[in-house]
């Protein structure tokens, strides 16, 4: 996955489906519907050519962040978050650290924050035979952090967002 759309976007669907909706009540075969029906596809594939841009630029931020605050990590990604493409997630991920941080492209920071997180991979090996433990790690790919929380194990996968993990 390229990561350049959030799984919702409003200035993605909504433009479209209004457009639609206007095209589905004009006459079939009218030019005016057939004009309403080709500006949904010049907007979708302005958009989608828009929102790898801001991807190229915002990941670009983000590891010159990473760079500048002399931040040593295995892997990073970066994507939008859900409703917009104009505010960015950016996690990067150690053996032992989580480093998350976000970015507006509207109004960038100047100096970009970390959110850093130990991941406590620790936590998880007592629970090697658990099939939802592989299945977690798996899923997060290298993006998953532990918290023990009393008696119960907390498992979060910071790769769609910061959510309540801190």
């Amino acid at each position: 996955s390229s990561n350049n759309l959030a799984i919702v976007d409003v200035f993605f669907t909504l433009p479209m489906l209004l457009l639609l909706i206007i095209a589905i009540f004009m006459r079939n075969q009218s030019k005016a519907r057939m004009k309403f029906s080709a500006s949904v596809l010049v907007y979708c594939f302005i958009y989608l050519i828009y929102t790898f841009g801001n991807k190229v630029y915002a990941n670009h931020l983000f590891q010159k962040s990473l760079k500048d605050n002399k931040i040593h990590y295995s892997q990073s990604m970066t994507n939008p978050t859900i409703l917009s493409n104009f505010l960015w997630y950016s996690v990067a991920s150690s053996d032992s650290i989580l480093y998350i941080s976000e970015n507006s492209l509207v109004f960038p920071k100047e100096k970009i924050e970390w959110l850093r997180s130990p991941r406590n991979k620790h936590l998880l090996e007592n629970h090697s035979d658990d099939k939802n433990r592989n299945a977690l790690i798996w899923f997060s790919q290298g993006y998953d952090l532990s918290q023990q929380n009393g008696d119960t194990l907390n498992v979060h996968c910071a790769k769609f967002g910061r959510t309540n993990m801190t």
